[in-house]
């Protein structure tokens, strides 16, 4: 390890400033590559958190998600924000906790921090502004609502007005695409934003939405029309109600896609109410009797003579002529007395006749035929005959009502069923295409990290391998001083003659000059040859 580590380090050294240079360049680019295809071969699928935000609640979303230190997205300008999949349902919870979003209302948070020297005025109305938006956010809650505001008027209380003003509302829905709402859920939100008010009950609360139909409220000279709408409505449903019935029962006979029903129902929306007192007299009870009974029997003075004051008035002595003479007459005396009281029989009946009541029932139903060789028959008239049994006993048919029901066999056009099948082909096509497009994606950020990892393997073994021996030939390439001479560059040099003659004389000076260095350099010949 050691010997290859000082091989590196002598080649760097052997190396000029350009490449060296270019050596550091290129490991720098080969590194930088690695680490961004890390990152994009490691980069997450980012979720929508929340969309369509206002840009108090978005704000307020994202300086939370920076301190929880998670990543996140800004999209359609601002109002949208994605974070990482596999974070987005801990974070939502995490959110909601707290409170967010809020739905761009105040609520009650607003007393959270406490002002001196507010006055009672500024008190009151941060208190209907609170309100205001906590009602807003309850609402909201709905699942079909998507946003919601409230508009509270309080009136001002004084000590000099007679009449008292009762507090009003009025509610703004947006509601979320393809969603309505009931006649309960909006008797229920009228109540609810009623409660929260002292004296305010739900006739004063106005609930509107988006698309400016009035859904609770008072509606004055449109209040027909809308209790026509709600009627039309009820007939409506029950009318698919039928039809679904219908078709149900008879798929099962003939094959799904089959069958089309349609219901035609006449109704009754008139509100009816009587009263009635019947009496029977041929049935009566005693209710009461009373009865008192007296007898009397025996003598009994009667008084006899001329009726007036002298037959009365013992002391005035009057001579009567042939005065008549008192006497006893015998008495027998019986009273009866007997008061009985009667009850009639009496029914009372209070009856209300529900609204809504099916006047007429009329249905039309179309059966498709049979297909032998690709050539069409008409069903038979007893199969139609038990159809339309069939469908009387689904809908109740009466016949002192004066219902009508008609079943026909008649052949269907299929195109539909072709284009259907087209789309449902060209929707599962884009979906293996994206499947697929999804697949080549990481495969190709796989090959990409293979190749950088194969690249700076290959360059670090060059970098340690030591350096590769030059080939020995059996020719020597030629000195450059020959093709110097060939180019006629230098002189041509002397002959071989001149030239030992010349070295003779050289080693002849240097003899005379430094024997001692002769010497030595002959030992070194005779040891070498030995």
């Amino acid at each position: 390890m050691k010997e290859r580590i000082n091989a590196i380090i002598e080649k760097l050294k052997k190396l000029s400033l350009g490449q060296k240079i270019a050596l550091v360049m290129a490991g720098a680019l080969l590194i930088s590559g690695l680490i961004v295809s890390l990152l994009w071969f490691n980069e997450p699928q980012y979720q929508l958190l929340y969309g369509n935000l206002s840009p108090e609640d978005a704000g307020s979303i994202i300086n939370r998600l920076k301190e929880l230190r998670v990543s996140y997205k800004l999209k359609n300008g601002g109002k949208d924000i994605y974070v990482p999949q596999n974070k987005v349902y801990e974070t939502r919870l995490q959110l909601a906790s707290e409170g967010l979003p809020k739905g761009g209302q105040v609520g009650f948070e607003i007393f959270d921090r406490s002002n001196l020297g507010v006055t009672d005025f500024v008190q009151k109305l941060n208190y209907q502004r609170a309100l205001q938006g906590e009602l807003a956010r309850t609402i909201s809650s709905l699942e079909e609502v998507k946003w919601a505001r409230v508009h509270i008027v309080m009136p001002q209380e004084s000590l000099f007005s007679t009449e008292e003003k009762k507090p009003s509302a009025s509610v703004l829905l947006e509601l979320n695409p393809n969603q309505t709402l009931t006649r309960s859920q909006v008797r229920a939100i009228a109540n609810l934003v009623a409660a929260s008010v002292s004296g305010m009950t739900p006739d004063d609360v106005v609930i509107v939405d988006n698309a400016g139909h009035m859904l609770a409220g008072k509606k004055g000279e449109d209040d027909s029309g809308e209790l026509i709408g709600e009627e039309f409505k009820y007939r409506q449903k029950v009318e698919s109600t039928l039809e679904r019935k219908i078709e149900d029962l008879l798929e099962r006979a003939v094959g799904p896609g089959k069958v089309i029903a349609k219901v035609s129902v006449d109704m009754d929306f008139s509100r009816v109410e009587k009263k009635e007192e019947l009496y029977n007299p041929d049935l009566t009870a005693v209710r009461s009797e009373q009865k008192m009974e007296e007898t009397t029997s025996g003598a009994e003075s009667v008084p006899i003579g001329i009726p007036g004051v002298a037959s009365n008035v013992p002391q005035i002595k009057e001579q009567i002529p042939n005065p008549p003479s008192g006497g006893k007459a015998p008495q027998s005396q019986h009273k009866l007395n007997q008061i009985i009281n009667y009850e009639i029989s009496k029914t009372v009946q209070h009856v209300q006749e529900p609204i809504g009541q099916i006047k007429r029932i009329s249905v039309a139903v179309l059966v498709d035929g049979i297909y032998k060789n690709n050539k069409y028959y008409p069903r038979p008239e007893e199969e139609l005959a038990k159809f339309k049994a069939i469908v009387e006993k689904a809908v109740g048919f009466s016949k002192t009502r004066g219902d009508q029901i008609e079943v026909v066999s008649v052949p269907f056009d299929k195109s539909f069923l072709k284009t259907q099948t087209a789309m449902e082909a060209t929707m599962a096509s884009a979906e293996k295409k994206r499947m697929w497009a999804q697949i080549a994606l990481t495969v190709f950020k796989g090959i990409i990290l293979l190749a950088m990892i194969i690249i700076l393997a290959r360059f670090l073994k060059n970098l340690v391998a030591p350096p590769e021996k030059i080939p020995v030939s059996g020719e020597f390439p030629k000195p450059v001083r020959e093709f110097e001479e060939a180019a006629g560059i230098l002189p041509k040099p002397k002959s071989i003659s001149e030239e030992v003659e010349k070295l003779r004389q050289e080693i002849k000076e240097i003899a005379q000059k430094e024997p001692a260095r002769i010497a030595q350099l002959a030992k070194a010949w005779i040891k070498e040859e030995s």
